[in-house]
C-alpha cells in the first residue's frame, strides 16, 4: 500500500467548504444505512465527487482502510479540514439554520472522533 500512497497527487490547497463536508457526511451515512460496506461506499462517493481535496481525503481513507486502520484515524490526518468555532463569524450568512448546524456539527464530529463498529 505504500506505493499507492506515493502515487497520490495531493492538491495544492487542501480545503473543504462546510457545506461540502455536510453533503459528503450525509451521502456516506445514507450509503452505510443502506448496508453498503464502508470501502465500497467511499469508492462510489470518490467517483462522484469533483472536488480535488475531498477526492484526496477519500483516497487516503481508502488506502488506510485497506491497511486496517479505522476511518476516524484516517480522517484525523487532516486536522485543518475540521471546522473550528469562530466567534467572529457568527453574523455571516449561512445556508443552514441553527438547529441544522447543531445537528450537522454533531454528525461530523462523530464521523471524526468515534470508530464505527465496522472498523473494530
Amino acid at each position: 500500500m505504500a506505493n499507492l500512497k506515493n502515487n497520490l497527487k495531493k492538491p495544492f490547497w487542501l480545503s473543504l467548504a462546510p457545506k461540502e463536508k455536510v453533503i459528503f457526511a450525509q451521502h456516506l451515512a445514507s450509503m452505510l444505512d443502506a448496508g453498503i460496506p464502508l470501502h465500497e461506499a467511499l469508492s462510489v462517493l470518490k467517483d462522484q465527487i469533483a472536488q480535488p481535496s475531498l477526492k484526496y481525503v477519500i483516497d487516503v481513507a481508502l488506502i488506510d482502510l485497506a491497511d486496517g486502520l479505522p476511518l476516524h484515524v484516517s480522517f484525523g490526518k487532516f486536522p485543518k479540514l475540521r471546522e473550528k468555532p469562530d466567534p467572529y463569524r457568527k453574523n455571516r450568512l449561512s445556508p443552514f439554520s441553527d438547529a441544522q448546524k447543531a445537528n450537522l456539527n454533531n454528525s461530523i464530529c462523530l464521523l471524526y472522533t468515534s470508530p464505527s463498529p465496522r472498523d473494530s
